[in-house]
């Protein structure tokens, strides 16, 4: 049994398959080779700055479509040769016989040491001050920069770029979960014939219609898919599937089979508060519709106390405490669940604090757009516009924790990268102590990231696997001229504050779990001593006991430091223990904003009240 949803169209499907067909088209390999490795080129742009159109071109160029002996043996997709290179080795001839080239554990190695050297080295640091979109430009600075010795290698990269049109990569799409329409031709078993149409949403999920026929079926079918990695797409399909329409117009499907027990494995984490009380309506109805029995595994209280009718506590693999949910949730027992309830964070704000008048950083008139390009298929319409940031104009006081909430999509961290330069905004103002970031170059913004650093959502992919934590902290202040010697002191100092010991400065991030990666993290943008810090969704994916930690250690570092947050989440009981004021974005703007207490007391917007109706066991919170 497989569960879906689709957030756009409400739809859940219980699905089983008598037989299953995938899709394939004959395409070159170059073709394939981008369907693969788009995705992550497309994410290292958005982290580096470096086109994905670029990136994608090299890649083709360098490893013969994938299938070269460098990439091959050694998932090394760009050609780049061992030149201080520490890890593991592969030799080939290449301007002079037997040349030794790095050799990778996995692609994805490749492609972030191929932005890390580009990144990193001199000669290539002309290039950021281009426009991403200009991939003329930066092929021609490539081969001035000596990234290759042929004479035409510039040619060749735009004649890839422009064959496939990979320029549209270099425009961040989707932002607004806009759905796309494709056309497929379906076979897989013999005897099977099909035509279809698969609907795309998000680039998650997908639902097709079509005919096919076999010795065993026949018939009018109708199917549901999930994206399973890169550009692979599984799915089932059944007939006896029916629709039928709810009052709402809300279509769903439904199957003769029902399911007598459905386990939910973590389905709300790092979701948005509106999404997730979608998908707990979703379930009691399939439950009551059903008569299911659910197991629903989380490690939100909220959650469990809007949904559950008993609770299970499990620690360490032993079931250490069970009961009702008023029970446990109101009267524990074992000591590791009271641990687990009193780090729960209150949705009553913390007591405002005085707040200094002083600017450190003026944001005004911000605006960033994607889209406007050509469709799918290169011709028609240009696609829909998204507004992702649209006029957004917010003030950062010294020493205060300023919280920008909303739901996923709402632009929130793009705001944050646009702040830092990761994006480069449309138009409008970033004035960090008076001066406009938004006019430097790459090179002018240097000395600047010491004053403004981010610790990323993602504990695991933020940190290089192939670094020790050492390095990882010590980067930054190296590439801004520190010495090596103030640069150990200054990493050993920083893992002492943020709670790990001095061992850890020669581990690798793979030997921390993710509440320590994201210590790693905090230390890392300390590491420069900024004067204003932007955390982006820094806890989402952590467990209430971990996230209770990291988020006193933060607002301990901001007391220390006097730093300036900048604090970027969608749970509004962790923005209501943190935050002195909020920042409420829908649709790119900013709707209300105000004191943390204010908002939660009398909220001005309606999209703020229904945010805050949205929480989850906001009534057991209130308690």
């Amino acid at each position: 049994m497989i569960i879906i949803y689709f957030s756009e169209m409400k739809v859940v499907c219980f699905l089983v398959s008598f037989f299953c067909l995938y899709s394939v088209s004959s395409q070159s390999k170059s073709e394939l080779y981008i369907k693969q490795y788009s995705e992550l080129a497309i994410n290292e742009m958005k982290e580096f700055g470096i086109p994905a159109s670029i990136t994608l071109s090299q890649g083709i160029l360098e490893s013969g479509n994938g299938e070269s002996r460098l990439a091959t043996e050694g998932n090394n997709h760009f050609g780049i040769k061992c030149h201080g290179w520490e890890g593991e080795e592969i030799y080939a001839d290449d301007d002079e016989e037997n040349e030794c080239f790095r050799k990778y554990k996995k692609v994805e190695d490749s492609y972030r040491d191929h932005s890390l050297f580009l990144s990193e080295r001199g000669r290539y640091s002309f290039l950021f001050d281009l426009e991403i979109t200009d991939y003329k430009a930066w092929s021609k600075g490539l081969k001035k920069a000596g990234y290759a010795t042929s004479p035409t290698y510039a040619e060749k990269l735009i004649s890839l770029i422009e064959r496939y049109n990979l320029q549209k990569f270099d425009v961040e799409i989707n932002q607004s979960g806009e759905k796309q329409l494709f056309a497929s031709h379906n076979y897989g078993f013999p005897f099977a014939y099909g035509v279809g149409l698969n609907y795309f949403i998000e680039d998650e999920y997908y639902v097709s219609a079509g005919l096919s026929s076999s010795f065993v079926f026949s018939g009018a079918s109708v199917s549901s898919g999930m994206h399973l990695f890169d550009k692979l797409y599984g799915s089932l399909s059944v007939n006896g599937i029916y629709a039928m329409f709810a009052k709402d117009e809300t279509q769903k499907f439904d199957l003769a089979l029902s399911p007598q027990l459905l386990i939910a494995d973590e389905p709300t984490t790092a979701l948005d508060v509106t999404t997730e009380a979608q998908i707990l309506s979703l379930i009691k109805e399939m439950q009551k519709r059903y008569n299911s029995g659910v197991l629903f595994i989380t490690h939100d209280f909220g959650v469990v106390a809007d949904i559950a009718d008993r609770v299970l506590v499990m620690q360490h693999g032993i079931l250490v405490e069970t009961g009702s949910v008023e029970q446990v949730l109101n009267n524990p027992v074992h000591s590791y669940t009271k641990s687990l309830i009193k780090a729960v964070p209150s949705l009553t704000p913390r007591k405002p604090r005085d707040i200094s008048e002083d600017i450190v950083l003026k944001v005004n008139n911000m605006k960033k757009t994607f889209g406007g390009g050509r469709s799918f298929l290169g011709f028609g319409k240009n696609s829909r516009v998204v507004k992702a940031v649209d006029d957004v104009s917010i003030n950062l006081f010294k020493g205060e924790t300023l919280g920008v909430v909303g739901e996923s999509g709402s632009g929130k961290s793009t705001l944050a990268r646009c702040l830092i330069k990761l994006l480069k905004s449309d138009s409008g103002e970033v004035l960090l102590n008076g001066k406009d970031l938004t006019s430097l170059s790459r090179n002018e913004m240097r000395p600047l990231r010491t004053k403004i650093q981010m610790v990323f959502q993602d504990p695991f992919a933020s940190l290089n696997p192939r670094n020790k934590v050492g390095k990882i902290i010590t980067q930054g202040p190296l590439t801004q001229g520190f010495s090596l010697d103030d640069c150990i002191k200054r990493a050993k100092e920083l893992l002492s504050i943020v709670g790990l010991d001095e061992k850890s400065y020669n581990r690798f991030p793979h030997e921390f779990s993710g509440g320590q990666r994201q210590r790693i993290g905090i230390a890392r943008a300390l590491a420069l001593k900024p004067e204003i810090l932007i955390a982006d969704e820094p806890v989402s994916a952590l467990d209430v006991s971990i996230q209770a930690q990291i988020l006193e250690l933060l607002d301990s570092i901001r007391k220390k430091m006097n730093l300036s947050v900048l604090f970027i989440t969608h749970d509004l009981r962790v923005a209501a223990q943190v935050c002195d004021r909020l920042a409420v974005m829908q649709h790119g703007k900013v709707v209300e904003i105000g004191k943390t207490l204010n908002i939660f007391n009398n909220p001005k917007h309606q999209y703020t009240q229904t945010l805050l109706d949205a929480v989850p066991g906001k009534k057991w919170l209130k308690k």
